[in-house]
């Protein structure tokens, strides 16, 4: 047997002792790896409710085609057109009125002479308002 070791330890070296392991080791193991893909996944479902919140309490996007601002018109009535979200409660003058499914809209106004302040306000159930004022002018000489 003395000879077996003194050739064993001749061909392969000393014998192999399991090192401890290290703490480098440890970080850069398949853990890590593991925890990683995990803390990006919590990332990621945190991020997508928080846009989801964000997009439910931030008031909706209003867009008013017509009329224009401080525009002067020559008859009694006008058309107020524009865009919103689809689930948007539309409010002209503080009267409700109603978006197509496309979120556009068309309403027709009457006028008193001098200036009219028009309020077209959007708003979603969880949200502030939207409010948009244009200003339209049908002067006192204007034919009826």
């Amino acid at each position: 047997m003395p000879i077996f070791k003194s050739e064993n330890r001749a061909v392969f070296g000393s014998p192999i002792v399991p090192q401890p392991p290290t703490r480098l080791a440890f970080l850069v193991g398949p853990r890590l790896l593991a925890s990683l893909l995990a803390a990006l996944v919590v990332a990621l479902i945190i991020g997508a409710l928080g846009f989801e919140v964000f997009r439910l309490v931030s008031p909706p996007r209003l867009l008013v085609r017509s009329p224009a601002a401080d525009e002067t018109v020559q008859s009694f009535s006008i058309q107020v057109s524009g865009q919103t979200e689809r689930e948007a409660i539309l409010r002209l003058n503080g009267e409700r009125i109603y978006a197509k499914d496309d979120g556009s809209f068309e309403e027709t106004v009457n006028l008193h002479r001098g200036v009219n302040v028009i309020k077209i306000a959007a708003k979603k159930p969880h949200s502030e308002e939207r409010v948009v004022y244009r200003r339209v002018l049908w002067p006192e000489e204007a034919v009826r």
